[in-house]
């Protein structure tokens, strides 16, 4: 199963390759200290939630994302900083990138299975994720963690800091 994430207006949607939503993501107002998304499904019916917060280090910010689903063991994504090299952890459901994350292609697994090879298209002011998807058994966890990984790329790449 092939499907595209990619921007509409100030939501990430998951679409199919005759532009079927699958799921989208949309912020929701929160605190300015955080950030929540909310993830849907096509009926729109809530499937889970991501949050963001930030933790400064110095003049750094390092976000934690939490990916909460329905039915799943929730996934952090966190920034750490190491000898001033930014890294990336992440935990939970077995969720794990084969590559690098920030990289133009990966894979990702679960419980040490891949489910799906995803690659980045990036444009100047925005960026698609493909992913070629082998196991559709964990859909959900599956788009909801692209989102999640989305979210961190456009912080990397996209966010204009001042």
């Amino acid at each position: 199963m092939k499907l595209k994430v990619v921007k509409l207006a100030d939501s990430l949607v998951a679409q199919t390759a005759d532009c079927q939503i699958i799921s989208k993501m949309a912020a929701v107002p929160t605190l300015s200290t955080r950030k929540k998304y909310i993830i849907t499904d096509d009926t729109d019916q809530p499937l889970g939630d991501i949050k963001r917060l930030r933790n400064n280090f110095g003049l750094y910010d390092l976000p934690r994302y939490a990916l909460s689903l329905h039915k799943h063991e929730a996934v952090t994504v966190i920034k750490n900083m190491a000898q001033f090299h930014s890294k990336y952890v992440i935990t939970g459901a077995g969720l794990a990138i084969q590559g690098e994350l920030l990289s133009d292609a990966f894979s990702v697994t679960i419980n040490e299975k891949e489910y799906a090879s995803v690659t980045v298209e990036k444009a100047q002011d925005d960026f698609a994720f493909h992913l070629n998807i082998s196991d559709t058994s964990q859909n959900d966890l599956l788009i909801g963690f692209i989102y999640l990984l989305a979210l961190a790329y456009e912080d990397e790449h996209y966010l204009v800091r001042v």
